[in-house]
């Protein structure tokens, strides 16, 4: 009798949910881990340069090579803080909510062919926020730029409505999957960006 080799088939892996997704980026933010907290430790480092002049300040606000890894040219960067210095709505009329201020800095930075990006604004504007008492943080909106806009439509598919082509109604993403109620709208910014990847397998 000659012997036939059985047909075997490997186990298939468990298949990702985005549940499991979101569960994971939330122990990312545990202090012992870096990418999830990185986020935090920029914004904190933002927060030490308001004590120094003004001017630096800004400069470190404008600057995104940490959000978003990217080197903006000095012009931009210069010409942006100028813009700021100089404008009353940022320094002595408190913005109400994260949008306002938002909208704020892009009419005086991002409006026009500046060099700065919706991205730019964005992190400026975050890290502003960051340093007001109390802060002023993303609340009913999710702002999302390039490839966070692919992760953001890949998860909510036909409900997708981005507004002002920068931010989501977050309570779509709550609804979608209610494990995003355990993160933050900046937190699921910063979720959308890190596992974009994983999420568009999904």
């Amino acid at each position: 009798m000659s012997c036939i080799k059985p047909i075997t088939h490997s186990l298939p892996s468990p298949k990702i949910s985005l549940k499991d997704l979101i569960n994971d980026y939330k122990k990312s933010l545990n202090p012992h881990c870096c990418h999830g907290t990185s986020m935090y430790g920029d914004l904190n480092e933002v927060l030490a340069f308001k004590m120094k002049s003004t001017q630096v300040f800004l400069k470190r606000c404008v600057c995104n090579r940490y959000r978003h890894q990217r080197r903006l040219p000095n012009v931009a960067v210069d010409n942006a803080v100028s813009k700021l210095l100089s404008s009353p709505n940022i320094w002595s009329v408190r913005p109400t909510d994260f949008e306002d201020l938002y909208d704020n800095i892009y009419n005086l930075i991002g409006n026009g062919k500046t060099g700065i990006s919706y991205c730019t604004v964005y992190d400026t504007a975050i890290r502003l926020g960051w340093t007001f008492s109390p802060q002023i943080v993303p609340q009913k909106y999710v702002y999302v730029h390039r490839k966070l806009v692919e992760s953001a439509k890949h998860i909510l598919k036909s409900s997708y409505v981005i507004i002002n082509k920068c931010r989501i109604d977050r309570s779509l993403f709550d609804k979608k999957e209610p494990t995003f109620k355990k993160l933050s709208a900046l937190e699921i910014e910063d979720f959308l960006c890190v596992y974009h990847d994983d999420i568009m397998k999904l």
